[in-house]
């Protein structure tokens, strides 16, 4: 843009300053940003819902230029720039414009109307609320059971008839929006209605029948008589009858299991279920159908280092263990040893006291309806390394947890791994351990490390390792 007070080495012949282009207009949350081009040096002046600002052109690249806006309301809204002449000499240009979306903030944040928390409810529940609207649906899930999708209106209102699979004075009700991370959960109190209660339902392999087929595992309870029934795919039929305990069970392998199991949607993904049904109620419902998780058979009470193990649960050898503050581990199943074990996990530095893992055959966090979940409580003990006495060629072990009923051994890893004999704990006694003069001269300008092992019951199935020492001769 020239100046008309300085001399002119030329004449701009123009009585409007040009129109500015809009090159984007970007709406974000309450905020919006507009960016474009005009003639270099001149002023741009842009109203967006009632907001006005202004920027200058540059004097380079073309004369881009770039404006911000905070506090734009949600919803589509026009964008209007025009250029003027910062001196006053040529008249504004006429507006350019552009429409935008801006997202808003929760105008109204997630609530369940109805039923109120802890309220009596029959097995058909209607579950009501307000949610912001164009977040995408609200989830809803009762008892455990399906995820429901309920669309959000323009009123802001939302609601859904849901069925509870489980009756009972504290059947979870959870209901949440995942594009804003609300959610609200609290119990109702579902009155008895006679319907079936599945605790388990599992897809699995049994060793002890035919570990080359997939089984299925279904279990539940049923508080009046009458039978179990399946309905699939392309069949139907009892699947378990009610026991005396009010208790049932199959445990079984299908003919053909693509007509045996069904399908359902939660979370727009399809997972494997199993329809079941009773006589008196044959709408029936959709359970997901779970690959089982892996078991713990090693002790529950360990070392700051240990060794997990157990069996491979699942149609697959995946066993994913997850400690607490550490990341998700995946150990390769079905290795089976002397001791029969199918997976092995060493652990070292963990804090004592309690620690709860938990296990599953998913290879991540994001299967939950895939794979059982399951988790252990352990108890995690310090052992204090054991004391060498050099005089006299002994080991002493002592820890605080000991018991009558435990034995020790010592471990002594040089050139060659020995190992002592077992010897009874005494409580509040030390456990001294004479060393072959061998195992210290076949050593000699070496470093030996040392460690004890308790075995906690006479069976030797559990142990505890020690913590280190290290010994140089």
């Amino acid at each position: 843009m020239v100046n008309p007070s300085e001399p002119l080495a030329f004449l701009v012949d123009l009585e409007q300053v040009p129109i500015p282009v809009i090159v984007s207009a970007v709406g974000g949350i309450n905020t919006a940003k507009i960016t474009g081009t005009a003639m270099p040096g001149s002023k741009i002046k842009l109203e967006l819902a009632g907001l006005i600002t202004e920027v200058t052109a540059s004097y380079h690249a073309g004369g881009a230029w770039e404006a911000n806006f905070s506090g734009v309301s949600s919803g589509k809204h026009r964008v209007f720039a025009r250029s003027t002449d910062p001196f006053g000499t040529f008249a504004d240009s006429k507006d350019a414009s552009k429409e935008l979306e801006s997202e808003g903030v929760i105008v109204e944040p997630l609530a369940v109307t109805t039923p109120s928390p802890e309220s009596e409810v029959e097995k058909k529940v209607i579950i009501r609320g307000v949610a912001t609207p164009d977040r995408g649906p609200v989830l809803i899930q009762l008892g455990g059971g399906a995820v429901v999708e309920s669309k959000v209106m323009t009123a802001n209102s939302w609601g859904e008839v849901i069925f509870s699979p489980i009756h009972g004075p504290e059947v979870p009700l959870k209901v949440w929006l995942p594009t804003t991370g609300e959610e609200v959960s609290y119990t109702l109190n579902v009155k008895p209605f006679g319907s079936l209660l599945v605790t388990t339902c599992l897809r699995t392999r049994d060793r002890r029948i035919d570990f080359s087929r997939v089984a299925y595992h279904i279990e539940g309870t049923l508080n009046y008589e009458d039978d179990v029934h399946y309905r699939g795919v392309g069949a139907d039929g009892v699947l378990a009858t009610r026991e005396s305990d009010d208790s049932w069970s199959y445990f079984g392998f299908p003919e053909d299991p693509e007509l045996f199991i069904d399908t359902m949607v939660i979370e727009g993904k399809s997972y494997p279920a199993v329809k079941l049904y009773l006589p008196s109620d044959d709408r029936g419902e959709l359970y997901p159908v779970l690959g089982a998780a892996p078991t713990l058979t090693s002790p529950l009470v360990i070392g700051t280092s240990a060794e997990l193990y157990g069996l491979v649960g699942g149609e697959t050898d995946v066993v994913s263990v997850f400690v607490p503050g550490r990341e998700r581990q995946i150990v390769q199943g079905g290795l089976p040893d002397g001791e029969g074990r199918e997976w092995v996990l060493k652990l070292d530095d963990l804090p004592p006291g309690p620690l709860q893992i938990e296990l599953s055959a998913s290879p991540d966090e994001s299967a939950d309806h895939r794979f059982e979940r399951v988790t252990y409580k352990l108890e995690v003990v310090a052992l204090q390394p054991p004391t060498y006495l050099r005089a006299t060629q002994q080991v002493s072990v002592t820890y605080p947890s000991q018991a009558a009923e435990h034995t020790v051994q010592v471990v002594w890893e040089g050139v060659k791994t020995r190992r002592t004999n077992f010897q009874a704990v005494v409580e509040g006694t030390p456990n001294l351990f004479v060393i072959d003069r061998l195992w210290v001269t076949e050593n000699i300008g070496k470093t030996v490390r040392v460690n004890y092992s308790v075995k906690l019951n006479s069976s030797g199935e559990e142990f505890m390792v020690s913590e280190v020492l290290e010994v140089k001769f």
